[in-house]
């Protein structure tokens, strides 16, 4: 395994045990609740305001891109 490879799995791995604990799928499923199922657009959003809407929901996915990596989706 590369070095880079091993430090990107030992990262996931952080990822993995901090939000497979109880109090840590309330607070992803909290995370989820108050970004990525909310709209990015609204009647009065402006473009910079939906940006920063979309950064809010990227952090999730990238959260929930190394869980799925630790486990090996």
């Amino acid at each position: 395994m590369k070095k880079e490879e091993k430090k990107a799995r030992e990262i996931a791995s952080m990822f993995f045990q901090t939000f497979q604990t109880e109090p840590g799928k309330f607070v992803m499923n909290r995370l989820r609740q108050i970004t990525i199922e909310r709209p990015v657009l609204t009647a009065t959003s402006t473009e910079f305001g939906a940006g920063i809407r979309e950064g809010q929901n990227d952090i999730i996915r990238q959260i929930e891109a190394q869980i799925k990596f630790a486990r090996g989706d």
